[in-house]
């Protein structure tokens, strides 16, 4: 009788998040956007890392990232981080790569199917709502900025 065995999963799902340095708005362009997430995807399909979702906003990235079970978190953060920065940099959209990124991110390691299709999900939602959701962002600032009160006839 063979003795029992599990088969350890060879791949990990990864839910990264990272923001501009001081949020600045970098990817006011969609076509950079665009021409970003392409070349994130082509470099990580050099490393083997399949980005299954990319929502890159004015100030941030999102990504879900398909990637061997054997690789650090912090690897993958980094390699990810300084390939885009080196295109944005190579696109002539920032000067230096050095102050493209703040310092800390947030990446969660998806270990089930259903956790993975709701951030597949969410990311959908979140880049379909790109443009609007910043247009309602300054809608709403000029209304808190108006005051309410002399907008009508008063009689």
């Amino acid at each position: 009788m063979k003795p029992y065995t599990t088969r350890a999963a060879t791949v990990k799902w990864y839910h990264v998040i990272w923001a501009t340095y001081r949020r600045r708005r970098v990817f006011k362009i969609p076509a950079l956007r665009r021409f970003c997430e392409q070349v994130i995807q082509v470099n990580c399909v050099r490393t083997d890392w399949i980005v299954e979702r990319a929502c890159i906003e004015p100030d941030r990235m999102r990504l879900l990232v398909k990637a061997s079970h054997t690789l650090p978190r912090s690897t993958l953060i980094s390699q990810l981080k300084e390939s885009a920065a080196r295109v944005m940099h190579e696109a002539g959209a920032i000067e230096s790569p050095r102050n493209l990124w703040d310092d800390g991110c947030w990446c969660l390691s998806l270990s089930s199917a259903p956790g993975v299709d709701a951030v597949r999900r969410y990311l959908e939602q979140v880049s379909a709502l790109g443009p609007i959701r910043d247009r309602r962002r300054e809608t709403l600032l000029r209304q808190v900025a108006e005051p309410r009160w002399g907008r009508g006839k008063t009689e």
